[in-house]
């Protein structure tokens, strides 16, 4: 299994794999290097990386075509991988703004 392999398996979407190429690419992770338990920690990162780009960006609708994503279950994912992790500075933060 490939790395590239690899983080479409564990994150918790389907995404198109040059976002997922992006990201390893940006991380300095070869996207066909062969997977092993050594780069897990990496390739989780990666994921939640991933996850953190989709929350980042709004839900899609155009005619009968849409696409949505549960950020709320992303943002856990995401979030548990940067405390696992001790990378607490990327953790997504939400703002709750209650309309009167």
């Amino acid at each position: 299994m490939t790395n590239l392999e690899a983080l479409s398996s564990i994150t918790p979407f389907s995404a198109n794999s040059q976002l997922f190429q992006k990201i390893l690419i940006d991380l300095d992770i070869a996207e066909n290097g062969t997977y092993s338990v050594t780069g897990k920690n990496e390739i989780d990162y990666a994921s939640a990386l991933a996850c953190k780009y989709i929350v980042s960006n709004p839900n899609f609708s155009e005619g009968t075509l849409s696409v949505t994503y549960d950020k709320k279950e992303l943002i856990k994912y995401a979030n548990s991988i940067f405390s696992r992790l001790n990378k607490s500075e990327e953790k997504i933060i939400t703002n709750t703004i209650n309309f009167i």
